[in-house]
C-alpha cells in the first residue's frame, strides 16, 4: 500500500510522490484534480528537479484526519463526515475518476478543521492502484473515533460494514445512513441528486483506464502540460 513522503520547504509542508520512468500521467485527470474540479480531492503541483519529477500536495493548512477523527464524540458530526466522503466518491464517479487511485489511509487523508472539508490524495497515473480498501477505511474511521463503542449507532454501523468487507454499494450506504440520521440529528444530502451509474465499490479496486481518451504524459516533456502551477526547482 502506498504512503507518500513528507517534505518541508520554507515553512510549507507537502506530501510528495516521486515518479518513475514507467509512470505515465494522465492529462484529463491532472486537469480535474490539479484544477480543483472535484471537491474533496487535494490539488497538486508537478515539480521537476534534478532528482526527478514529483507530484506535490500542499498540506500546510490542513490537519491529519486520524488526529481529527479521534476527537469526534458526536454521532451526528461523524455521520456528516461519512456522507461528505460518499458525495466525493459519487462526484469522482461522475468524472470517471477511479477510487483505486485514492490513498485511503487516515494518516494521509487531510481535513480543514474550520470548514470540516475532507481532502483525499488522488494519484493521476495510468494503471495505478494505491492498494487500499474503501470498506476497511470506513471501519478504521469508525474504530479511530471517540464514539461510544457500546452505543446502538456504533454497533449497528459496525455490523453493517463488517457484512460488506468485500464490496460496498455507495447508494445503499447512503440510504442506510439516511435511516440513522433522524436518530442522531444529522443532515444528509438528497440521494436523488447523486449519480447512480456505478456505485458498487470493491476492496480490490481496478485502476485500468476505460474510455478516458487520456494521453499519457512523457516525463521528459512534463512542462508541456501547460499548467500554471508547474514549476522547476533547482
Amino acid at each position: 500500500m502506498e504512503r507518500l513522503n513528507t517534505v518541508i520547504n520554507e515553512s510549507r509542508k507537502f506530501y510528495y510522490k516521486l515518479l518513475t520512468d514507467n509512470d505515465n500521467l494522465l492529462t484529463r485527470e491532472i486537469a480535474l484534480v490539479a484544477g480543483e474540479k472535484v471537491s474533496g480531492l487535494l490539488p497538486f503541483s508537478i515539480i521537476t528537479k534534478e532528482s526527478g519529477v514529483e507530484l506535490r500536495y500542499e498540506i500546510s493548512a490542513l490537519a491529519k484526519f486520524d488526529d481529527y477523527i479521534k476527537n469526534i464524540k458526536e454521532e451526528n458530526i461523524f455521520l456528516n463526515l461519512v456522507n461528505q466522503i460518499i458525495d466525493t466518491l459519487f462526484n469522482m464517479n461522475k468524472h470517471n475518476l477511479l477510487i483505486g487511485k485514492i490513498i485511503f489511509d487516515t494518516r494521509q487523508v487531510l481535513i480543514n478543521i474550520y470548514s470540516s472539508q475532507i481532502y483525499f490524495i488522488y494519484i493521476p497515473i495510468d494503471n495505478y492502484n494505491a492498494g487500499y480498501s474503501f470498506p476497511d477505511f470506513l471501519l478504521t474511521m469508525l474504530t479511530q473515533s471517540d464514539l461510544d463503542a457500546n452505543g446502538t449507532f456504533y454497533k449497528n454501523y459496525m455490523n453493517y460494514l463488517n457484512m460488506r468487507r468485500s464490496q460496498i454499494d455507495l447508494m445503499e450506504l447512503k440510504n442506510y445512513l439516511k435511516t440513522l440520521a433522524p436518530q442522531v440529528g444529522a443532515v444528509t444530502a438528497d440521494s436523488n441528486n447523486l449519480e447512480t451509474m456505478s456505485s458498487i465499490i470493491s476492496d480490490t479496486n481496478d485502476s485500468k483506464q476505460v474510455g478516458q481518451n487520456s494521453v499519457p504524459v512523457d516525463l521528459t516533456n512534463i512542462r508541456t502540460i501547460g499548467m500554471s502551477n508547474t514549476r522547476k526547482l533547482n
